[in-house]
């Protein structure tokens, strides 16, 4: 089988999970430096390319891809389960860590207001996590699954660079869950040793940081053709709104998805009734017709 080609970006999380999942199960890919479409607002962004022609850009629908080589990863009985963790990762954990982490990492401009909100998000979330894993070893029962690569991924810079020990108390289940993951020796391979924060990392020189918008007395009038910039509250307002429109997005897909599954699996019902009423025997007795009897003298 010809390898799939692999697109991967520089310090990325996304790639990080293709390229550990693809270890996990055995998959040997052939990897490639993807590059940005050049558009703005568009950066690189890793995907698969498999040898019959198809494109994989979710990193999610990679991930399950990987595991149809390796069932472990994604069994039929957990599938439910660990959609819905993959799920929660991209659309709860994922915008809410990238909104508070990057800013560290110099990978976006910030402001305080965006990168508060998203700490209380982010430590919420895990809150209710360390609750969830009181109750298992991994994420959806005593196997190492995609979920948990795809989770542990995203968190493992803020527990590097901004949850200190104080905040960690809180964190036991967490803490001990990221060590198993941890463990494995192809996250480690991309993820290195599990070190946590010691202390809390400073963010970048002032000039990077993008703050409240100066009032147009003070600041005068914008020049024509000059983007008005957005305010904190009306920046965090499109962020939500973003959040939402991505989960509708998915609903409505998993929705539709569903139904495409009802209507094959009741279209294959019935023509395995038609079959079988087809190849079913045919009573080929010939019917004995009664003689009339003789007539009497």
């Amino acid at each position: 089988m010809e390898k799939p080609k692999f697109w991967s970006v520089a310090e990325d999380i996304d790639s990080a999970k293709i390229e550990i999942v693809a270890k996990l199960a055995g998959v040997e890919v052939e990897k490639l430096v993807a590059k940005s479409t050049g558009k703005p607002g568009e950066s690189a962004r890793p995907s698969l390319d498999l040898s019959n022609g198809v494109v994989i850009k979710d990193v999610h629908a990679a991930l399950i891809y990987l595991s149809t080589f390796a069932p472990v990863l994604y069994p039929q009985d957990s599938q439910v389960l660990i959609d819905s963790w993959l799920e929660v990762t991209e659309t709860q954990y994922k915008p809410a860590i990238t909104i508070w982490v990057y800013p560290y990492l110099k990978k976006h401009t910030y402001n305080d207001n965006l990168i508060l909100a998203a700490s209380k998000d982010t430590k919420g979330l895990i809150k209710e996590l360390d609750g969830s894993l009181k109750k298992s070893t991994f994420l959806c029962g005593d196997f190492i699954s995609i979920a948990d690569i795809s989770l542990a991924s995203e968190l493992a810079w803020p527990f590097k660079l901004l949850i200190d020990e104080n905040t960690r108390k809180g964190y036991k289940s967490v803490i001990e869950w990221l060590g198993r993951v941890y463990s494995n020796e192809h996250f480690k391979s991309l993820w290195g040793d599990f070190v946590l924060c010691e202390k809390i990392a400073d963010l970048p020189k002032e000039e990077e940081k993008t703050g409240p918008v100066k009032t147009q007395k003070a600041q005068g009038k914008p020049q024509q053709g000059q983007p008005k910039k957005k305010t904190p509250k009306e920046e965090v307002k499109i962020d939500k709104e973003a959040q939402e429109k991505k989960q509708r997005e998915r609903q409505e897909k998993k929705e539709r998805d569903a139904k495409a599954k009802l209507e094959a699996e009741e279209k294959k019902k019935k023509e395995e009734a038609e079959k079988k009423t087809q190849d079913a025997p045919k009573d080929d007795t010939a019917e004995v017709k009664s003689c009339p009897e003789p007539a009497k003298e």
